[in-house]
C-alpha cells in the first residue's frame, strides 16, 4: 500500500500491522512550507515501537523510488490541503 503525505500519522502504522507492506511518500518540511517534519530517524523509532516496517520515502510524486501501477492500493489521508491547487 502506498500512503502519499503520511507523515507520522498512525494509519501506516496499523496497516503494517496487518501485514501489509506499506511506502510513505512524504516531502516533510520541503513541502513548500506547509509540511511537518518526518525523518528517517522519527520513522525509524515509530516502527521499533508498533513492530512494524513502513518504508518513508522523503519527497514528492512523482518519485523514482516509487513506478507506476507497483502498488495495490493508495492512501491520502489529510492530505489534500498541502497540495497547491494545480497539482490537484
Amino acid at each position: 500500500a502506498l500512503e502519499v503525505g503520511g507523515g507520522l500519522s498512525g494509519f501506516q502504522f496499523v496497516l503494517a500491522s496487518e501485514q501489509i507492506n506499506v511506502t510513505n511518500v512524504d516531502p516533510g518540511l520541503e513541502s513548500k512550507g506547509r509540511g511537518f517534519e518526518c525523518s528517517p530517524a522519527s520513522m525509524e523509532k515509530l516502527n521499533a515501537a508498533f513492530g512494524t516496517s513502513v518504508t518513508l520515502v522523503s519527497g514528492a510524486l512523482p518519485h523514482d523510488s516509487v513506478p507506476p501501477e507497483s502498488f495495490d492500493r493508495v492512501f491520502c489521508i489529510s492530505a489534500i490541503e498541502h497540495f497547491a491547487e494545480e497539482e490537484i
